[in-house]
């Protein structure tokens, strides 16, 4: 559970400085990413080791299902949030682009 909250800390931080302290966007996503796949692994054994050993107990079969799910719910949203924004912006263009005169 530390080691996941310190990489999630980790990332808040690099967000900060790109977004408050204006350090360049290449460096800052790079240090993001980075950071996610200890992040994720933080993740996985938290929700997979058993109870006796700090996790949540859900197993790897578990814990890929909640993984599934998740990823597919954002799919899901983001699609249908992109598809209604396209859908707003055709509105008063034929083409669907934004005329600037």
């Amino acid at each position: 559970m530390l080691s996941l909250v310190v990489f999630a800390a980790a990332i808040v931080v690099v967000a900060f400085l790109y977004f408050v302290v204006k350090v360049n966007a290449v460096v800052a996503f790079w240090i993001a990413y980075i950071l996610t796949r200890p992040l994720g692994a933080s993740t996985g054994d938290l929700l997979s080791q058993a109870t006796k050993d700090g996790g949540l107990g859900l197993g790897t079969t578990g814990t890929s299902v909640l993984f599934l799910a998740v990823i597919l719910a954002l799919v899901i949203v983001l699609s249908i949030r992109e598809a209604s924004h396209r859908g707003s912006l055709r509105g008063g263009s034929p083409t669907g682009r934004i005329s600037l005169d």
